[in-house]
């Protein structure tokens, strides 16, 4: 009966604007089931996956597995060769999810890293993003760093959101360094922190009685948006 709708849909195409948006549409329903190589999508304006994501019985066992043997890296990586990888993609895709949503950010960077080689995998600032968010809540933003790096090399731009994925959990664990540090590093990256970055560091600080870069920051954001005021104030002219 599915199969049936989206052809009727689909031999629409091309009569008129309506016609034409249903046919994508139906496209974006044929994606979602049957491949694609984004997660979320929607369908006619309706997310397809609300609250916790879908995930099959075989991939939830394997996501078992892996946590049963996760000590033990010989026998992680039998399970990832033998288990994951026979996977479809969207069951992949869904362990990778639960095991960053259950905070074993170990697995799932393994995950993470055997996705990269496969064929259908193609680079998204989306799926590092999730990727950082995961080893961001547990603390490890050595392998963040790195992360950051393989994102350039494959031809990718961090993005302002990325960093504030990153910002927010070194606020939250009272990572002041890292704080600074990150802000710096996106200075170096061509991707400045913008008022709103600025603002949720200095509001947090300010929260926990770190005057010293809550002051320094604050500094840095009534430049910055005097910088905005004057540029507004040209461009009117």
């Amino acid at each position: 009966m599915l199969v049936g709708f989206l052809c009727r849909l689909n031999t629409r195409i091309g009569i008129g604007s309506r016609q034409d948006h249903l046919g994508a549409k139906a496209k974006t329903l044929q994606a979602y089931l049957f491949g694609s190589s984004a997660v979320e999508k929607a369908y006619f304006g309706v997310p397809l996956r609300r609250g916790k994501k879908v995930i099959s019985l075989e991939a939830e066992q394997v996501v078992t597995a892996l946590k049963r043997v996760k000590d033990q890296s010989v026998h992680t990586s039998s399970v990832l060769e033998t288990k994951v990888k026979r996977l479809l993609k969207s069951d992949v895709l869904s362990v990778l999810y639960t095991l960053q949503h259950q905070n074993e950010a170990d697995l799932a960077l393994k995950v993470f890293k055997m996705i990269q080689k496969e064929f259908w995998y193609v680079p998204d600032v989306i799926f590092y993003r999730s990727m950082i968010a995961a080893l961001g809540r547990s603390e490890k933003f050595d392998e963040i760093d790195k992360l950051l790096i393989d994102l350039q090399s494959e031809g990718l731009k961090p993005t302002k959101i990325v960093f504030l994925e990153i910002l927010q959990n070194c606020l939250k664990l009272q990572k002041f360094s890292l704080v600074k540090s990150y802000l710096e590093k996106m200075k170096q990256l061509d991707c400045p922190p913008d008022e709103q970055i600025l603002r949720t560091c200095i509001n947090s600080l300010q929260r926990v009685g770190e005057a010293e870069l809550s002051s320094e920051l604050e500094t840095q954001y009534l430049m910055l948006r005097e910088s905005r005021k004057l540029r507004g104030a040209v461009e009117v002219e």
